[in-house]
């Protein structure tokens, strides 16, 4: 059974770091991010990184293809 949906929308710069309370923990299934490339100067490869609490990187996962100069997509990753 899947648990409640965290909704994160910061709009501006990235990355966003989102921490968790004390004692609380994240089970990620999916991860949905909207990647605008209009200030892009070439194609470009969207990532997602996922960070310990002691800023070790746990991964770095990247979709299958690029995304075109001035072209915005939404990319979802999933399963970690």
């Amino acid at each position: 059974m899947a648990g409640p949906k965290l909704i994160v929308q910061p709009g501006g710069a990235v990355p966003y770091p989102y921490d968790l309370a004390p004692g609380e923990a994240l089970e990620l299934e999916t991860v949905s991010a909207i990647f605008n490339g209009a200030g892009a100067g070439g194609a470009f490869l969207p990532s997602l990184g996922l960070y310990a609490q002691s800023g070790e990187l746990l991964s770095r996962t990247f979709p299958s293809g690029t995304i075109a100069v001035g072209a915005s997509a939404e990319v979802t990753f999933a399963p970690f």
